[in-house]
């Protein structure tokens, strides 16, 4: 996540300025840092930001991460993607782990679970269903029933305004 002016969270600082270092001594050709950099090329990443696009900065230390792996040579399984949480960051996250999850299968040649794959084509479950019933009670005998007291309908009209001042 990202806060402030593209920052990242309080506990991620020693992480990131590990990360810059790194990153810094790699661009650099450090040969130290080359040679132990190698095992990168075998793990794989996918990064998703979260941010409020009301900032300038929006996601901004997500996109730093991401682009921080790639440098180092890391694997990527899926692009940068984004959460906002002015813009249903949930339903973002949940789309993005479940391409994720599928693409993570097909880059370890991993077959995904049946269950799973069953689960996507599987006419989904509700727990509410439509009833075709008549009603049998009245909105005002429901609502008194479940007040326990007794209620009364009425209708608010409009009060006709005179030509005359008050």
């Amino acid at each position: 996540s990202t806060f402030g002016n593209g920052e990242p969270p309080e506990m991620s600082r020693p992480y990131n300025n590990k990360l810059a270092g790194i990153v810094e001594r790699y661009q650099a050709g450090n040969e130290f840092t080359l040679s132990h950099m190698e095992f990168a090329k075998k793990i794989y990443f996918s990064t998703f930001g979260l941010g409020s696009s009301a900032y300038p900065k929006f996601a901004a230390f997500g996109q730093h991460l991401d682009t921080s792996y790639d440098i180092l040579g890391f694997q990527r399984v899926l692009p940068f993607e984004t959460g906002d949480e002015l813009k249903d960051q949930r339903g973002s996250f949940n789309k993005w782990v479940k391409r994720l999850f599928m693409m993570s299968h097909k880059v370890l040649d991993v077959p995904a679970p049946t269950s799973y794959l069953e689960s996507l084509s599987a006419k989904k479950r509700f727990k509410w269903t439509l009833s075709h019933k008549k009603q049998s009670k009245t909105l005002n005998e429901c609502l008194s029933e479940f007040q326990w007291k007794s209620c009364t309908r009425f209708h608010i009209s409009r009060r006709r305004q005179g030509t005359q001042g008050i």
